[in-house]
């Protein structure tokens, strides 16, 4: 997937994709902007860590007609160990199906395929999201479909909504589905996002999370991602929190060979506040990049950025954690922590959490530490019993639980920290523990 074979995709298919002049419009400008900067290169800043010529080289093709196919057996199976509810709302390549069930109702929710909602232009994002996350725009020229998620003022949503992304087992699949979210005025909503793939045949994945907060609005997104040893997964999330608003999102990363996380959130009135946290397992070759910016634009806003990350054999994970504290963005708190474990001599941890301050009146706060386990807590495991793999991975689970523990409901607490569990040493002496 050369850019040359990119543009030439893009341009035998504009006719095809649905949307209004002005949709078409914002689509050609994402296209010429992307066919201008290209796939990002290490020689970014930005993407110094992160080498994205996997898609260069791949034969990932963004333009695949959707299916027009029910579910197959495999992706049933999969939906149904995330045990999420029949009200699930499922997303096959990008594209809503209406099974397993119909879609959650309650009063002042309002779910819509995005296909239905071609003729807003504002469903795109703005030319500047594409300077912090320049896949974005692929995303925004090839985009079918997705689901918007619409809380009324005043709404204060008791249950969560699940959302399901799957990849199917097609060749050359590049999906790129869009999430849109905007919470009215003194409106809540826990949203439980989950990306599953298979192992049958590599994907690409290019999310595009948009998200608009009112005054005094407060959403919650927990991300679990689990896609196949073999799948790229390229996302953004773009925020924008208003008056006194609350934004907690947190991103569980446990598969994929190539995962990059784009974080942009912008508070933009005072008292916004957001909460971003994550954990992330990368072995066997795997790398996940989690790339964060926070600007602070207005007076007395609130942020806290926490991230842990545990390396195995040849695995490489990046924290890149950036706050932006605007002139006369007084009096605003703002903290930044990635702590890391490296199981293997042959894994790699980059961090680097970064402070760009243009006020004097604020509390500002950031720290990294990269280590390994604790001989001492080892021995003390080992002597009460443990088998030493034992010992290893419950320390390790122990490091990552502290964010599993954010997770909304029991049952996704549950099962992404078995999940977890499969992934460490000694899962076989000490599954019960759990």
């Amino acid at each position: 997937m050369t850019l040359e074979s990119l543009q030439d995709r893009f341009t035998e298919t504009l006719d095809t994709l649905p949307g209004s002049p002005s949709v078409r419009s914002a689509r050609e400008n994402a296209m010429a902007h992307f066919s201008q900067v290209g796939f990002p290169t290490r020689k970014l800043e930005n993407w110094r860590y992160t080498d994205v010529g996997l898609l260069a080289s791949s034969d990932f093709d963004p333009a695949k007609t959707p299916l027009e196919t029910t579910l197959s057996a495999s992706t049933r199976a999969a939906l149904a160990a995330l045990n999420a509810g029949d009200e699930a709302i499922v997303l096959v390549d990008g594209i809503p199906q209406r099974e397993p069930g119909t879609w959650p109702k309650s009063e002042g929710l309002a779910l819509t395929p995005l296909a239905d909602l071609w003729s807003r232009a504002d469903i795109l994002p703005q030319p500047e999201s594409f300077e912090e996350a320049p896949l974005a725009a692929v995303n925004t020229a090839f985009a079918r479909d997705g689901i918007s998620i619409s809380v009324a003022a005043g709404c204060r949503l008791a249950e969560p909504v699940h959302v399901i992304m799957v990849t199917s087992e097609r060749t050359s699949n590049a999906p790129q589905p869009r999430i849109v979210v905007e919470l009215g005025e003194a409106s809540e909503l826990s949203l439980m996002l989950y990306l599953i793939g298979n192992e049958a045949a590599p994907a690409w994945t290019n999310l595009v999370t948009q998200v608009d907060l009112q005054p005094r609005s407060k959403l919650a997104i927990h991300r679990v991602q689990e896609l196949g040893s073999k799948d790229v997964h390229t996302e953004l999330l773009s925020a924008r929190v208003r008056d006194a608003a609350s934004l907690e999102a947190s991103y569980i990363d446990l598969g994929g060979q190539l995962v990059r996380n784009d974080i942009v959130v912008d508070l933009i009135q005072p008292e916004a506040e957001c909460n971003l946290y994550g954990v992330f397992l990368a072995d066997q070759g795997q790398h996940v990049d989690n790339h964060l910016r926070v600007d602070h634009s207005a007076a007395g806003t609130v942020s806290n950025q926490s991230f842990k990350g545990i390396a195995g054999d040849r695995g490489r994970g990046v924290f890149n954690g950036k706050v932006v504290v605007h002139r006369d963005a007084q009096k605003i708190d703002a903290k930044q922590s990635s702590d890391n474990l490296l199981l293997s001599e042959h894994a790699e941890i980059d961090t680097k959490p970064e402070l760009e301050i243009y006020a004097d009146d604020v509390k500002c706060s950031h720290g990294a530490t990269v280590g390994q386990l604790d001989e001492r807590q080892l021995f003390y495991l080992r002597a009460r019993g443990l088998s030493d793999s034992a010992a290893r991975g419950l320390l390790t689970f122990a490091f990552a639980n502290e964010v599993l523990q954010r997770l909304s409901t029991a049952e996704t607490r549950d099962r992404v920290a078995r999940r977890v569990l499969e992934r460490l040493p000694g899962k076989l002496d000490w599954d019960e523990l759990l």
